[in-house]
């Protein structure tokens, strides 16, 4: 079976269901371990931080040029620094910019499906598939301006689509290098936040916006 880069991606998941059960036991498994930079709105969220990524993965073949890597990754970003708030007070009393002391933590878990293509037996292609679980984490200290401050820990996560694209280059048969750029979101929604320690009773809500968190990694690539 041979696919192209042209194929719909929806034939990645027809190429492993074909390829899995036939070529399982010829299955090369990998370890990448490398870092990552956040691009899109993920910025406004971690800044200019650089990451950690790892991935799990297990490559069957399809034919001489082409293959199917079904992979689990892991990235995560942390960033200190001073970002403003927009808080929704309680019992309908509008809502403030709030000045914050910020520690933000951006993760991802993903698990997807690649499509290789081997341009030579050392420099190759991919495009991917898949799903991830994102979860935005925020501890604040807020200024409310009169109504006092407040000290905040929430978070923001869902289960999304997940697609990227990629370069790679082996060194040998075991050891290569791979360039990957990858994208999700963040979908809107709101949290609570507790208001208490501003000497507010009732919660109030943070807002968050749709974001798109895409992020371009470089990663060394074992494969045993």
């Amino acid at each position: 079976m041979r696919l192209s880069l042209r194929a719909p991606l929806f034939a990645l998941a027809a190429a492993l269901a074909a390829a899995a059960p036939l070529q399982a036991e010829s299955g090369n498994w990998s370890v990448q371990v490398g870092t990552a930079q956040p691009s899109g709105d993920a910025k406004t969220w971690v800044g200019s931080t650089t990451g950690v990524s790892l991935d799990v993965a297990e490559t069957y073949a399809l034919g001489t040029r082409d293959a199917v890597r079904m992979r689990f990754g892991y990235s995560t970003f942390k960033a200190n620094g001073n970002q403003p708030e927009v808080i929704v007070l309680p019992g309908g009393a509008g809502t403030v910019s709030a000045a914050a002391s910020t520690t933000n933590e951006l993760f991802a878990f993903t698990y997807g499906a690649d499509y290789i293509w081997a341009a030579s037996r050392r420099v190759y292609a991919l495009v991917g598939l898949g799903v991830s679980y994102v979860t935005a984490t925020r501890k604040g200290t807020f200024a409310l301006g009169a109504t006092g401050t407040a000290t905040t820990n929430y978070s923001a996560n869902n289960l999304v689509p997940t697609y990227g694209a990629g370069l790679g280059y082996q060194f040998s048969r075991s050891v290569g290098l791979e360039v990957r750029w990858q994208a999700t979101a963040l979908r809107a929604q709101e949290r609570p936040i507790d208001l208490t320690s501003a000497g507010l009773a009732a919660p109030g809500k943070v807002q968050f916006a749709k974001q798109g968190i895409n992020t371009l990694s470089l990663g060394l690539n074992i494969i045993f």
